[in-house]
């Protein structure tokens, strides 16, 4: 069975009876009936030599043989030996071609996922709650194609929860958190065991699996998607951590987000699961200290360092936070009431954004053309540089 976005998956106790043949490489010695004789179930049809040794194959049920190979022929596992018109065709279910069109169950209105959809739509479409649609993408299905009929990714869908948050439009922040919940949950239920593997025991899936089989197939076939499940649950991280909890909007993550994260950061770097791992580590950081909090210690920092040390400052690594000194609230100070603040924020701005290239100069700029041509600025600020290995300056 060919799935379109999947792949081919194959039912090994499919068979049609029909079809005769072989279970092994090996020879065609002869057939063991005329063509077009009748043969009873169970009974020797044709004998195949393999490995110096002659072994008969055997019919299931009773029909008029039918060859399609000659005396002599090299047969490999699986090729067709003969035909049977069956004698009795309602006693065996047979594997038909379907023709014709194939209607989903879901007949609910297409809709454009388009950027300026509220996110109180993305949650109240016909069909599947958006929840669910994105669990099905997570547990290794396919986009839905009221998702995907749009041209939005599924990652796009979940960023674009976040950014149309709005009260009046009927989706709260606990709304889109406990989205996340369930989205992060149904992750973690697939991926956790294999998680555990990674290290080692990658090759032990069956071995190592303490269920039922039919769980384990769904697990397998999640696992299968795992890039695209990644891209979805980094998505959510990243919004998280950029959006509301960047912004203050949260004060507390809910008590089931907060376990999760700390399973998340708790998963092996290897395995494809490392970017997941360090966004939700940093995202515990950031809930650890308030925006309020950082900022205040930004500003102190700002006003205590000294100009000549703002280089080590912009290179600064957080340690606790496993990542340099980043540029979140280093750009909210550059219209501070502190002059020497607003300069000091700019000169780490560009000295982190330049971090390639060798700055060999910085010095604000206080010219009347320069004021003139730009009136709404607060601070004007001009540096050379070169990239590296290059001598002299631009």
């Amino acid at each position: 069975l060919r799935v379109e976005g999947r792949g081919t998956l194959t039912f090994p106790k499919v068979r049609d009876p029909s079809e005769l043949r072989s279970d092994f490489n090996g020879k065609l010695v002869r057939y063991l009936h005329a063509d077009g004789a009748d043969i009873k179930e169970g009974e020797p049809f044709v004998e195949l030599e393999a490995m110096k040794m002659i072994m008969s194959l055997r019919t299931t049920v009773a029909g008029t043989i039918h060859h399609t190979l000659a005396p002599g022929a090299i047969v490999g596992a699986g090729d067709l030996l003969a035909t049977l018109t069956l004698a009795d065709p309602s006693k065996v279910q047979m594997i038909k071609a379907f023709s014709g069109p194939f209607s989903l169950s879901n007949t609910g209105p297409e809709m454009s996922m388009s950027p300026q959809g509220s996110a109180a739509d993305l949650l109240a479409m016909a069909g599947p709650s958006i929840t669910e649609a994105i669990s099905g993408v997570l547990c290794g299905y396919s986009a839905p194609r009221h998702l995907s009929g749009g041209g939005t990714s599924t990652v796009g869908i979940v960023q674009q929860i976040f950014s149309s948050i709005d009260e009046a439009d009927g989706l709260s922040m606990s709304d889109a958190l406990e989205e996340c919940c369930k989205l992060i949950g149904t992750f973690l239920e697939n991926e956790r065991f294999f998680a555990g593997l990674v290290g080692g025991d990658e090759t032990q899936t069956i071995k190592r699996f303490q269920g039922d089989p039919e769980d384990l197939l769904g697990k397998i076939m999640a696992h299968t998607n795992l890039s695209t499940a990644v891209g979805i649950i980094t998505s959510i991280l990243r919004s998280l951590s950029d959006g509301p909890v960047l912004e203050g909007e949260v004060a507390a993550l809910p008590p089931c987000l907060l376990t999760q994260l700390e399973e998340l950061s708790k998963f092996p770097g290897a395995g494809g699961y490392g970017l997941v791992k360090l966004l939700a580590a940093q995202l515990l950081t950031q809930m650890k200290k308030p925006l309020a909090l950082r900022r205040e210690e930004v500003h102190s920092m700002l006003i205590d360092t000294p100009r000549k040390d703002l280089p080590k400052v912009a290179n600064a690594y957080d340690a606790e936070r496993r990542m340099y000194f980043g540029l979140d609230l280093i750009s909210s100070f550059f219209s501070d009431s502190d002059n020497s603040v607003r300069t000091k924020a700019a000169e780490v701005f560009i000295l982190r954004t330049y971090r390639g290239y060798t700055i060999s100069d910085m010095e604000i700029v206080d010219s009347k053309e320069v004021i003139d041509g730009t009136p709404g600025a607060v601070l004007h600020l001009q540096w050379s540089f070169s990239p590296p290995g290059v001598v002299g300056s631009h």
